[in-house]
């Protein structure tokens, strides 16, 4: 009977953090911009070449460039299909949260098609050189100043969603592996029972700094809903202000976003030391049952 307890535990404890592991696998891959700056890298290595002559370096340099060039253009295009893919798959939004996704969506549909329509370009102009470089600028300025701000917000209304949902299997998962412990123990173990009050302070911690995450970027998102017709244009989208003198306003809002970033990150990592509370857990119980 307590092998068979014994079992169901640890594959609760071990379900739990194969679930946990695979919804946190984004490190496992290269992020769009990791395969960008290779490509860079690979250009720059040829730039200080001292033993290419003058006329290979510039051959070598222009085909380098072709291929940073494709691979901001595809690699853009496959980003915004699995953002849009992650938005498409939260689940039980509120009705407000609901506009900022149907409005991230749009965006993302507008931009694809701007990337499509550079693609377009690009297969026409690879062949020359000062056309290539010219839009080879544009894409890469307008992905820095423009693209890249909108996909950090979209990236972080994603995380707090999924997070909570990671969250509220943690608490699931501490439940089980408390009711399993009663059947399985005879007597109370001090050691257990510190590590089961310590994941289940981190959970209420990860919960809380998500809490505090949505709090401080919610004003933006509102203001987004706000605007919905104003700033639902391609136009408006893939526009190239020129940057301009930030207030001390802005620069505080700026650096409450970044701290919003840190919440989403501090909250993620208390999962995690949970989910190892959970593995000690589960080490201890091996050792008491001699299994």
């Amino acid at each position: 009977m307590k092998k068979t307890i014994k079992t169901s535990f640890l594959l609760i404890t071990a379900l739990g953090l194969f679930y946990f592991l695979n919804s946190t696998a984004l490190a496992a891959e290269k992020t769009c911009n990791e395969q960008i700056e290779e490509k860079l890298n690979d250009l720059l290595l040829i730039k200080d070449d001292l033993k290419l002559s003058e006329e290979k370096k510039l051959n070598l340099e222009f085909e380098s460039k072709k291929i940073l060039l494709d691979s901001v253009i595809s690699c853009s295009i496959k980003e915004l299909e699995e953002i849009k893919l992650e938005l498409n798959n939260l689940r039980k939004l509120e009705n407000e949260d609901e506009k900022i996704r149907e409005i991230f969506i749009l965006k993302i549909e507008e931009l694809s098609k701007f990337f499509k329509e550079k693609n377009d370009i690009f297969k026409e102009i690879k062949n020359d050189q000062e056309k290539t470089k010219e839009l080879a600028k544009e894409i890469l300025d307008w992905r820095q100043n423009t693209y890249s701000p909108f996909i950090k917000k979209v990236v972080n209304f994603t995380y707090l969603f999924k997070q909570k949902n990671i969250i509220g299997i943690a608490e699931v998962r501490l439940n089980k592996i408390s009711s399993s412990l009663k059947k399985m123990l005879s007597i109370e173990n001090k050691e257990i029972n510190d590590l089961l009050l310590s994941s289940s302070k981190k959970i209420t911690s990860a919960s809380e700094l998500n809490n505090k995450a949505y709090s401080l970027i919610n004003e933006d998102f509102k203001k987004m809903v706000e605007e919905q017709t104003a700033t639902s244009t391609p136009e408006l989208l893939i526009s190239n202000e020129q940057p301009v003198e930030k207030n001390i306003e802005e620069t505080d809002k700026e650096e409450e976003k970044e701290s919003a970033d840190k919440l989403i990150k501090e909250s993620l990592d208390k999962i995690k030391e949970a989910y190892q509370d959970f593995f000690k857990i589960s080490k201890i119980v091996e050792k008491i049952l001699n299994f």
